[in-house]
Parts: C-alpha cells; structure tokens; sequence
C-alpha cells in the first residue's frame, strides 16, 4: 500500500500523458474531458453575460501545469513511440523506484533485483 501512495501521483501523470499521445496541444483526462494547451477555465455563464474567468493564479498555474505535462510528458512519449509493454516496464520502474523505498544497502539490493527480473520478464532487458 506504501508503494501506491508514494507514487499515486506519478501514475496518475503517466497515465494522463499516455492517453494523449495521440492528441495534438491537449490533454485527455481519466474522465473523458479534454484541456487543449491554452485553457482558459470559464464559469458556466447566462446566454449573453461576459464570461467571468477563473482567479488570474489558478488559471495560470493550471496553464503552466498543462504546458509542462505537454511538453516535458507527452511530447516525449509520442516521440519514442512506446508500444504498452513498454509503457508497463515504465510504469513498473516508478512504481519500484529503489530510491524512494530502500532504507538499508541491503533492501536497496532486493529492490533492484526485484525490478530487474520483473522487467527482464515482460520483454525488457534491464541495463545497471
């Protein structure tokens, strides 16, 4: 369950940027929605009022955060073109990340082995 938490948050991006690889300036969500490079969040307005946009600071940083995904996330994966064993070893490489979780030399040594059998199973051949 500590493995989960720890990188809840990395699967989570990994799994927004995978879905839109094939998008081009736009992110596709979990949920189906859809937010193109240059978002603007707008409140639901009457027909004929000025639409009132969201605080200059959270539209911003949800700007920057959606460049930041496009650009440091997807573009790289659509450039590499990865098949979904592939993306799975990725997935697998955060999810068992040694770094995060070893508190002695020897765990440290368990997690990397760990790792390196589950990926050689897949397909992947893991380089140390």
């Amino acid at each position: 369950m500590s493995l989960l938490r720890a990188h809840a948050g990395e699967h989570l991006l990994l799994g927004v940027a995978r879905r839109s690889t094939l998008l081009r300036d736009t992110l596709l969500l979990g949920t189906d929605l859809v937010v193109p490079r240059h978002y603007r969040y707008q409140h639901a307005q009457r027909p004929g009022a000025v639409p009132a946009e969201m605080p200059g600071f959270a539209a911003d940083s949800i700007a920057q955060l959606v460049d930041r995904v496009l650009d440091e996330l997807v573009q790289p994966l659509h450039d590499i073109q990865l098949d979904n064993a592939e993306f799975a070893c990725l997935k697998a490489i955060v999810f068992f990340d040694p770094g995060t979780h070893a508190r002695t030399p020897a765990q440290l040594a368990s997690v990397t082995l760990f790792l390196k059998k589950l990926l050689e199973q897949v397909g992947g051949v893991a380089q140390w």
